[in-house]
């Protein structure tokens, strides 16, 4: 063999090696990649369904469960505190009341779970999940029992994260904690009789400290 063909030879070598180990390392180069980052940034959503597939969402604080309620024409309403027979229910729809509603949960829908941590043997009692203050509870639409609960648990130290553990799992999660602070103002802008306006809501995590 000539020295020419040998070495177009040993340069056709190397670059299917190369092509192998890009296939390897960037598993978008074999044409799954893609759809492999979609479903694991969708696994990070700490709502677990669509938006058009919620139904309602309920915030349990202040040791009341608060009920956010979509009606078939896709009006949100706040359907009422729930304690015990003493609950008052309200279930006419106000437009400004369902713009209001509508607001909060888009940016919920939008919230990504962030670092992860054992739940340890404490049962998470050191990221304030095993006796949390609020929990917060996704329902989808046709089904009686919630879709995901959460146990929302205390600041992390970097203050801008809250600890969250999902009913069942072994895992704790951090969530930016002004999208925890959004549905609780919610909640509040429904019940606090001294409040005139909302609070308007946070689109972005405050500054790490």
């Amino acid at each position: 063999m000539n020295p020419r063909r040998r070495l177009l030879l040993i340069w056709g070598l190397l670059a299917i090696l190369l092509v192998a180990v890009l296939a390897t390392e960037f598993p978008s180069w074999r044409g799954g990649g893609a759809g492999d980052a979609v479903d694991e940034d969708a696994a990070r959503l700490w709502m677990p369904v669509p938006p058009d597939e919620l139904a309602a969402v309920e915030v349990l604080h202040g040791e009341a469960l608060h009920r956010f309620e979509v009606d078939a024409q896709g009006v949100w309403f706040y359907h009422g505190v729930h304690a015990g027979a003493a609950g008052a229910h309200e279930h006419t729809p106000d437009l400004e009341a369902s713009a209001r509603i509508s607001k909060a949960l888009s940016g919920t829908a939008r919230a990504k779970l962030e670092r992860e941590f054992p739940l340890g043997t404490d049962q998470g009692a050191q990221y304030g999940v095993a006796t949390p203050r609020t929990l917060v509870l996704f329902h989808r639409k046709g089904q009686a029992e919630p879709v995901a609960q959460y146990a929302v648990g205390d600041m992390a130290p970097d203050g801008a994260s809250q600890y969250v553990l999902q009913v069942g799992s072994r895992t704790v999660r951090t969530l930016p904690g002004y999208q925890i602070q959004n549905l609780v103002r919610l909640v509040e802008s429904f019940t606090s009789p001294t409040t005139q306006a909302p609070a308007p809501a946070v689109d972005n995590p405050p500054p790490l400290k």
